[in-house]
């Protein structure tokens, strides 16, 4: 198209120099305007197939790493790997860069070498002197036109930005709270809220991009209408008569080679930059692939823990170690049928224990019966962005089965009804705002949803008064549910039938059924 639009200019210039020839004029004239709107409408068109490959990409790089990330806990193996040091950037900002350099790079790649050399030529014989205040004036109201255009493009632009933070808020989240998501088993839910807020992300980009399509044709409309102007303005004088004829189209000819060589330069400066960018990100994002994969096949469940049909759970022989072949606990043997309670000093494995029953870490000397039916309630609460139901069936997804008075039920036995005054059931907020105490109450009510045979509690009541854990803890008993807690309190003893403390050598130095007082002191 634009050596066809060389073709209309050498015509043009040929029907202006014959005297009388005004209609051979304005066809060329026409002809040359059509070439460059379809030039404009042409290079609109790129930078909107560009986008859209752009987005197209993201889509599929971020879907097939999320199928790595949120399998067999590959994310908390990430959160603790010293070779990538902000995962979260990885997953949002490196891989839509990467993809609107890969979009550029594929959109402009017809710029060529060839293209710069014709024109380069061409500029050679051809020479412009006489109309710049025309295309200052001209480029001054194109402007004004292109700055109503971008008003919607920056509110657009602004709400991207929002919801770019949405999405990274959400990994650095699942970063700061791997371990509470991979004891609860929330991955699955992870993974569908962030595709969810994904999803909103790539909607929004999609009007950016139908809005910047329209910027850009009438940026290269109007960049290519400068050589019309310029054209207009040298055949200005035939026209009216002023002068009997033209010299050669020099001048034209000049004014759109000098707008194609600057266009092809461009073209290749913006290639160059882009493949820079490309090639960076995707050693960022490989390299991310490359411990992703890796994660997830280290993440397996070890060998020596094994599913049972049994209601309790059973630890023979155990000696665990942390992922940097550090003691934690050595030869530790029990089997939880009761209320059981584990104390010690900090420091001593308490913790460490529940990973190693949540899977997390892996068992290098002993055997761990792990029943179906178990619950973790981590120390470190996850509240995910959603509404008051889903913090309530978390990690579950299905909201069918909870009613109103249930949920009013579950909020009123950990003394957080209040929360119904403050938003209904669906409005989605992030819970931040909680104390550290409300959100050990919220979390709570999960326990009491699920009604799990076992539940590991890690010092579930650190931030609560007794009143408050009089309140918990008698909530879980009434539902039945065999409670394996750990924490320092010593008025947590009243609440089980069975004491383990564990000591700074990291073995069991007192196991007994007596040591913990009666339940008298429950509620009704």
């Amino acid at each position: 198209m634009s050596a066809r639009l060389g073709d209309y200019l050498g015509q043009f210039y040929t029907v202006v120099s014959e005297k009388n020839n005004v209609m051979g004029v304005y066809y060329v004239i026409g002809m040359t305007t059509a070439i460059y709107v379809g030039l404009a409408f042409e290079q609109a068109l790129t930078k909107s197939i560009s986008n859209a490959i752009a987005v197209h990409v993201r889509r599929r790089v971020t879907t097939g790493i999320y199928e790595h990330y949120f399998r067999s806990n590959a994310y908390y193996k990430i959160s603790s790997d010293d070779r990538l040091k902000n995962p979260d950037q990885q997953l949002t900002q490196d891989i839509d860069r990467y993809s609107v350099a890969y979009g550029v790079v594929m959109g402009e790649i017809v710029a060529s070498p060839v293209f710069i050399a014709y024109f380069w030529y061409e500029i050679t014989v051809s020479v412009n002197y006489w109309v710049p205040l025309v295309i200052l004036a001209y480029y001054l109201i194109t402007f004004v036109i292109q700055r109503f255009i971008m008003s919607p493009i920056s509110a657009y632009t602004y709400k991207q930005e929002k919801l770019e933070g949405a999405f990274r808020h959400h990994h650095q989240k699942i970063d700061s709270f791997a371990e509470s998501i991979a004891l609860s088993r929330g991955e699955g839910t992870e993974s569908t809220i962030g595709m969810a807020i994904f999803k909103s992300v790539l909607e929004n980009k999609m009007k950016v991009v139908y809005w910047e399509f329209l910027l850009w044709f009438l940026s290269y409309l109007f960049s290519f209408g400068a050589s019309i102007v310029g054209s207009i303005v040298v055949a200005l004088p035939l026209v009216l008569g002023k002068v009997e004829s033209l010299d050669s189209g020099t001048v034209a000819t000049t004014l759109y080679d000098i707008g194609m060589l600057a266009w092809g330069f461009t073209k290749v400066t913006t290639i160059s930059t882009s493949m820079a960018e490309f090639f960076g990100y995707s050693h960022r994002i490989g390299e991310f692939m490359e411990i992703a994969i890796e994660a997830q096949k280290n993440a397996s469940p070890p060998g020596s823990t094994q599913p049972t049909t049994a209601r309790h759970l059973t630890c023979s022989t155990l000696t665990l170690y942390d992922p940097n072949e550090t003691l934690l606990l050595k030869d530790i043997s029990f089997t939880i049928k009761t209320d059981t309670l584990i104390m010690g000093p900090s420091g001593c494995g308490k913790t460490s224990l529940i990973r190693a029953i949540g899977g997390l870490w892996p068992i290098y000397d002993g055997e761990l019966f792990i029943p179906k039916g178990i619950l973790f309630f981590p120390q470190n609460i996850h509240l995910p962005f959603g509404n008051i139901i889903q913090q309530i069936i978390y990690p579950s997804l299905d909201q069918s089965n909870i009613t109103h008075d249930t949920v009013l039920d579950l909020l009123k036995e950990v003394g957080l009804d209040v929360l119904l005054d403050r938003d209904d059931l669906f409005t989605r907020i992030d819970w931040d705002f909680l104390s550290p105490g409300q959100r050990q109450c919220l979390a709570a009510t999960r326990v009491l949803y699920h009604s799990p045979e076992i539940a590991v509690l890690d010092e579930v009541t650190s931030h609560v008064d007794e009143q408050s854990e009089i309140k918990l803890y008698s909530a879980f008993k009434r539902r039945g549910i065999i409670l394996l807690s750990i924490g320092h309190r010593p008025t947590l003893k009243k609440f089980h039938q069975r004491l383990m403390v564990v000591d700074i050598t990291r073995k069991i130095v007192v196991d007994a059924d007596s040591v913990c007082e009666e339940n008298s002191v429950l509620e009704n």
